[in-house]
């Protein structure tokens, strides 16, 4: 399973699939069956911008440890959390996620325009 940030977190996972055309025979074939549950499709970002799992790791323990330290809650905890993962990578994980934003737009399209034609 990879990270927001990185190609890999180490979550090993039982299924995963390549290939746009077996996302969309899954989605048909879960349908087909009345499963009203999601499909969770992931990828990893960019080869050319991921971080380094590692690198990940320490930015986001130590943005925690200064969540907790600034007494940040609720609503505000996810732009916190990301304003300094931005700054203690030095700006590297804006550009994952930009990367990452992008890239994941183009496999929505190239999986809504399969399931749409195949039925």
């Amino acid at each position: 399973l990879p990270g927001f940030f990185t190609a890999e977190t180490g979550i090993e996972l039982d299924t995963s699939v390549d290939d746009v055309r077996e996302i969309a025979a899954i989605f048909h074939a879960s349908r087909s069956l009345s499963r009203p549950q999601a499909i969770l499709v992931v990828q990893a970002p960019p080869a050319e911008v991921a971080i380094e799992r590692g690198k990940v790791e320490s930015a986001v323990d130590t943005a925690l440890l200064e969540i907790a330290r600034d007494g940040v809650r609720g609503a505000a905890v996810t732009p916190y959390l990301l304003a300094s993962v931005t700054r203690l990578t030095g700006g590297s994980s804006l550009a994952v996620n930009l990367a990452l934003l992008e890239q994941n737009a183009a496999l929505a399209g190239e999986i809504a325009t399969m399931c749409a034609g195949e039925k």
